[in-house]
Formats: C-alpha cells, sequence, structure tokens
C-alpha cells in the first residue's frame, strides 16, 4: 500500500511528525473503505 512505503520514506531520514502523519492518514485511509 501507498502508505506504507510514505511511512517507510519518513523513517529513512524525515522528521517523526511526518510518521505520524502517515500513520493518521492510514487510520483514516482504512476506515473510509
Amino acid at each position: 500500500p501507498q502508505f506504507a512505503v510514505e511511512a517507510k520514506d519518513s523513517y529513512g531520514g524525515t522528521s517523526l511528525n511526518k510518521v505520524k502523519e502517515s500513520i493518521v492518514k492510514a487510520k483514516q485511509n482504512l476506515k473510509e473503505k
């Protein structure tokens, strides 16, 4: 899934905030489906 890739990229080198964002987005996507 796309959000998993984004989360991985965030862990690779950017801030934890981006990781949190990815997780929140992922949860929202799962709820909507």
